[in-house]
């Protein structure tokens, strides 16, 4: 959640107590992958009383069932971002806040869908805790389904199949030549 703090304008009057807002987007599109400027400006949100964050409901992305969340991290150093894609995993630049750094954080995975949804309806009664999971309902991926403790995502799955076809060649050309 953002850091609340007095605002110029009187909006206690007009707002109730348990407020709280976010930003919602339906799609991110495969072409604003590299706008990394979005994420910086989730932090001109992180004024307003009680601001959740963000969730993208369908990225563009080799993963089917993924979703996007942007969560607001606080770092004890300023940290510059090493961004690669929208689609994957970003960061914004970091901006000064009292005796921390404040930064936007954007990841995927198919579990966030259920954990906005259940953060959202915890916000609602009143019992929301940050950095905990509001239900352990929903909670799990497809490759949990398919048996797999492990959920592993690539930013380019091109770049993994090349590498395990080259793993596969050198292999077998070490078998063939013993």
């Amino acid at each position: 959640m953002g850091i609340s703090k007095p605002s110029i304008h009187d909006y206690k009057f007009y707002l109730p107590k348990n407020f709280f807002c976010a930003t919602v987007f339906f799609e991110l599109h495969k072409s604003n992958e590299m706008d990394f400027g979005a994420l910086d400006a989730f932090l001109e949100g992180s004024d307003l009383r009680n601001f959740y964050g963000g969730y993208i409901l369908r990225p563009e992305s080799h993963e089917k069932y993924s979703s996007g969340i942007v969560k607001f991290e606080y770092l004890h150093e300023d940290e510059k971002p090493r961004n690669r894609s929208l689609l994957f995993w970003a960061y914004s630049k970091c901006k000064k806040q009292g005796d921390f750094y404040l930064r936007s954080r954007l990841n995927q995975s198919e579990t966030y869908f259920s954990e906005f949804a259940f953060d959202i309806v915890a916000l609602l009664k009143g019992t929301y805790k940050p950095y905990a999971l509001s239900s352990m309902y929903g909670f799990g991926t497809s490759d949990w389904e398919k048996g797999s403790a492990v959920s592993t995502t690539y930013i380019n799955p091109d770049d993994v199949k090349k590498h395990k076809e080259e793993i596969a060649r050198f292999f077998n050309d070490t078998s063939e030549n013993k």
